[in-house]
């Protein structure tokens, strides 16, 4: 893979956050709640796991979001798209009918990198979002913290080369 996009860890923030009774973009932070938990992409390069994004190699006219499977039950699972477009998909990923699909319009150009994250409520293990695959098809699995089977919410996420 070798392209590996690394970015901060925002925790300390949430934290204050939260501690301030405020709020994290749209979703209220009460004192004495846990603040929701803001779960980024990971991949695993030369084995080992870290924040990554999904690289775009060649010019694209498109990309496509699409949930493969789910398996969960909780409510208010944020999908948001945040780059190469910054966009909420759903905010209860794991009530969605399997196949929903999200197309991005582009043109974007090579190099543009695709992230997702899902917000979601923090539950007694940390939640995780592995991408597998490469350009052009990525798997995104997603583990809520419940019970470590990586099957919550699985989207494939596909990139359209130009033609």
């Amino acid at each position: 893979m070798g392209r590996f996009h690394i970015f901060a860890a925002t925790a300390a923030i949430a934290a204050a956050v939260s501690a301030a009774g405020c709020s994290t973009g749209d979703i209220a932070v009460n004192p004495g709640e846990d603040p929701p938990v803001t779960t980024p992409l990971t991949c695993t390069v030369n084995g080992v796991v870290g924040p990554c994004t999904l690289p775009v190699s060649t010019d694209i006219a498109s990309f496509d979001v699409v949930l493969t499977s789910r398996s969960c039950d909780a409510h208010g699972n944020r999908l948001r798209v945040t780059q190469p477009v910054q966009t909420e998909l759903t905010d209860d990923a794991c009530y969605l009918a399997i196949g929903k699909k999200w197309t991005f319009s582009g043109p974007y150009p090579a190099g543009t990198v695709i992230d997702i994250a899902i917000v979601s409520v923090p539950l007694p293990n940390p939640a995780a979002l592995r991408a597998t695959g490469s350009y052009p098809q990525w798997t995104l699995n997603f583990e809520d913290g419940g019970d470590s089977d990586f099957d919550d919410v699985v989207l494939t996420v596909t990139a359209h080369p130009k033609t």
